[in-house]
Order: C-alpha cells, then sequence, then structure tokens
C-alpha cells in the first residue's frame, strides 16, 4: 500500500513537471491528467489531496485565457462590479431529460394552440 501511494505521488511530481512546462500542447496534457484522475471513481482522491498543497499554486499560476477568449470580454461592458439582481440568480432546479420534454411539448403545444 505505502510503495503503491510512493508510485503515485512520483506519476504526480512528473505530471506536475508536464503541469508546469512552457510548452503549450505538455502543459495542457499535463492538465487533462488531473481532471482525468480527479473525476475516475477508481481513483483515491484522498491522494490526489494530499497532493493539493503542491499542485494547486501550480494550476492556479497556469490558469490564462487566450487571445480568442480575450477578444470575446466586452472589458468596456463589463458589469461584475454591480450587484446582482435577484432575477440574474434565480436557482435552476433540476428536471430530468424526460420533465424536459415533457415541458417541451407541452409549451409546443401551448404555442400551436394560440
Amino acid at each position: 500500500q505505502n510503495n503503491n501511494k510512493q508510485s503515485i505521488f512520483k506519476i504526480f511530481e512528473f505530471m506536475l513537471n508536464g503541469t508546469m512546462c512552457e510548452d503549450n500542447e505538455v502543459s495542457c496534457t499535463a492538465a487533462e491528467f488531473w481532471a482525468l484522475y480527479a473525476t475516475d471513481p477508481q481513483k483515491n482522491n484522498e491522494i490526489l489531496a494530499g497532493f493539493f498543497p503542491k499542485l494547486l499554486p501550480v494550476l492556479v499560476k497556469r490558469c490564462r485565457y487566450t487571445e480568442e477568449l480575450l477578444s470575446l470580454i466586452d472589458f468596456d461592458n463589463d458589469d461584475q462590479s454591480n450587484a446582482d439582481k435577484a432575477e440574474d440568480i434565480e436557482p435552476r432546479f433540476y428536471t430530468s431529460r424526460l420533465e424536459r420534454e415533457e415541458e417541451e411539448k407541452n409549451n409546443n403545444n401551448n404555442n400551436n394552440n394560440n
């Protein structure tokens, strides 16, 4: 068990180095590793959580917008400093696909009847 944990930490160190790499393709591939590992139900996430003190600062530092994403942001009309209105943050309740399809069907029938 302990050897397994040490092996995983060695893999984590290797992938952390990849995440810090200046080569964008290498760092993106390494970042995908973290997402895949964290969401794999067969993996022990306690081991990953123990690695967070090293990993999280690197992930935050490597977060960046592409030029394309930056071009989509309207900084001049950004309203993040304004308080959200109640209607902007209304909770959304989960509905199953069957319920959504039924609701759409009812809405379509109501629109066709008008």
